[in-house]
């Protein structure tokens, strides 16, 4: 009995190869920061890629320009990086042509289509950014199904250009269908569904209607507090906790909002103390904030004042914006405890930050040793010393998680913030935190209540209002460009897969065909041999070899055969 063996996977040629190389070295110089080189490598192989096969060339093509316009935008240079999506419309438009109905080429022409209304969003061309991302969602909508999780991005794209217009309702409608169609299909916990959560949030504490806010907040709570969590829904529970509570809290529902937190709290100290204390600290500063706004000002949440502090000054160094905010915190809690004014300056309180040299040992290790005492943070007031000490005893174990990829909502961050009403400058350099953290969105919405402040002390003519407005248009496009690239992303890598299966398929056509001809020479063969057996039968000729050389069939030229 014969055993069939498996067929080895078909070679590459060699023109694959280079190809496939050349984008390697694109991609990792893309990912290194080394634009120009990738922008350079990209160029170069589109020579390469006009050489493959038609169908393969036309989305390599349309994939090579949409890279270098990626490269483009990183570099802040906006009508280079149009320039090159516009030609990568082009090419995917000759695609639908060469396949007409087809819907991988109906689908090339919607991701550039989508790409093309954020290139043009990032130029504040609004209409015609909103033409090319309608377009893209009626092809979209024409090859996938019903509530295909591919809809989502260039959903999440029309709301974005419909927030851009001023459309806030249509805006609306079209991140809650991405947000319910990414809940239905990855789950409510998935990152997706968070950052869409945050979008919808964030859109409606633009324009202040907080009970929409709560109502996105909620149901993203719910769904996930409803169901048993492993130890990465563990953390998204508490992102959703955190934001449900920043939202509560902007409605002045501070009891609810401080239950919400606790349980943040408990999650990410349970979670995030010995990998991302950073996280920690900035909910035990927002979980104290909503305690003092409740009047409650004991020794319990100066102790969780106390502990923010230890991990911002090693963290993040004694002059950083966080020690001083937390510092801030911590002197209006003593004065309302002691019955003192408010806001009193660090020269009049004596409330100074420094660290121990216990602390300075540890440096920048997050947790304290095992079974040692941490007093890491003195603060003192009018002399009276004021020490936290954190618990002593090992430290968790902490296995390889969710947790080491953990960010916090932009919903939460900026809900956290505390401005004075015209307070320009202050929000301005809050941003300028967010651009150095590459929290884009985050310093769209501070620069925005700036610039409106700026308008209307200054006038629109000042120097302070033109750098707003720059600014702002700088974080629109960063903002714009992080989705963008996860548009060239995702055709990244459907593009590679639809390469390998090309070149698999195209190296068994190969073989088909080499298969049918070699069939064909066969059956002309027997064909021909069968005639000459004829022949040498009724006596024409000795055997079917000399009789296929006078047969009828074979090449004559001046009555010799051409051997």
């Amino acid at each position: 009995m014969a055993s069939s063996s498996a067929t080895p996977p078909p070679e590459l040629s060699e023109m694959d190869r280079k190809y496939q190389a050349m984008q390697q070295e694109t991609q990792k110089r893309f990912v290194a920061g080394d634009y120009p080189g990738s922008i350079k490598c990209g160029l170069e192989s589109l020579e390469v890629a006009k050489q493959l096969p038609p169908l393969v060339a036309n989305t390599e093509i349309v994939q090579i320009h949409l890279n270098v316009a990626s490269a483009f935008m990183q570099m802040q240079k906006f009508p280079e990086s149009l320039e090159y999506v516009e030609i990568a419309c082009k090419e995917a438009e000759n695609g639908i042509k060469m396949r007409p109905n087809q819907p991988q080429a109906i689908e090339v022409l919607a991701i550039t289509l989508n790409t093309k209304a954020h290139s043009l969003l990032s130029l504040n061309r609004t209409e015609d950014a909103s033409v090319s991302a309608e377009r893209s969602l009626a092809l979209c909508e024409a090859i996938y199904p019903k509530n295909d999780v591919r809809l989502t991005k260039i959903l999440r794209t029309v709301g974005l250009v419909r927030d851009r217009q001023g459309k806030s309702e249509d805006a609306e409608k079209f991140l809650y269908k991405s947000y319910t169609i990414i809940s239905l299909t990855l789950g409510p916990q998935s990152n997706d569904a968070q950052m869409s959560c945050d979008e919808l949030c964030n859109l409606m504490l633009k324009k202040n209607d907080l009970a929409s806010a709560e109502k996105y907040a909620r149901i993203n709570y719910k769904s996930i507090s409803d169901k048993t969590q492993d130890e990465r829904g563990q953390l998204i529970l508490g992102d959703s906790s955190s934001r449900l509570a920043q939202v509560l809290r902007r409605m002045n529902r501070l009891a609810e909002a401080e239950t919400l937190m606790e349980q943040t709290l408990a999650i990410r100290e349970d979670k995030l103390m010995r990998l991302n204390p950073i996280g920690v600290a900035y909910t035990l500063s927002q979980l104290a904030a909503i305690q003092e706004a409740q009047g409650k000002v004991d020794d319990e949440v100066e102790a969780r004042l106390m502990k923010a502090l230890d991990i911002f000054g090693r963290l993040k160094g004694q002059n950083s914006p966080e020690v001083q905010n937390t510092l801030n915190q911590l002197r209006n809690v003593r004065s309302k405890r002691n019955g003192s004014a408010v806001g009193q300056s660090s020269e009049d309180d004596g409330l100074k930050y420094h660290v121990s040299e216990e602390s300075k040992a540890r440096g920048a290790s997050p947790t304290p040793a095992a079974g040692r005492p941490a007093q890491a943070i003195s603060a003192s007031s009018n002399g009276v010393p004021g020490t936290a000490t954190r618990a002593a005893g090992p430290t968790p174990s902490a296995p390889a998680s969710a947790a080491q990829t953990f960010q916090y909502s932009d919903t939460e961050e900026l809900a956290r913030l505390k401005f004075a009403p015209d307070d320009a400058m202050a929000r301005m350099m809050q941003a300028n935190t967010y651009f150095e953290q590459g929290r884009f969105s985050c310093a769209e919405v501070v620069i925005a209540e700036a610039l409106e402040i700026f308008l209307r002390t200054k006038g629109p003519d000042d120097q302070m209002t033109q750098a707003a407005k720059q600014n702002l248009g700088v974080a629109r496009s960063q903002g714009l460009n992080r989705l963008w690239m996860q548009v060239v992303a995702a055709l990244v890598l459907e593009q590679e897969e639809k390469l390998n299966n090309f070149v698999n398929a195209t190296n068994a056509e190969k073989s088909e065909a080499a298969s049918g001809e070699e069939k064909s020479q066969v059956n002309e063969y027997t064909a021909l041999m069968q005639k000459a057996s004829k022949k040498k039968s009724q006596g024409q000729a000795k055997d079917p070899v000399e009789a296929l050389l006078f047969s009828d069939s074979a090449p004559k030229s001046g009555g010799c055969v051409i051997c």
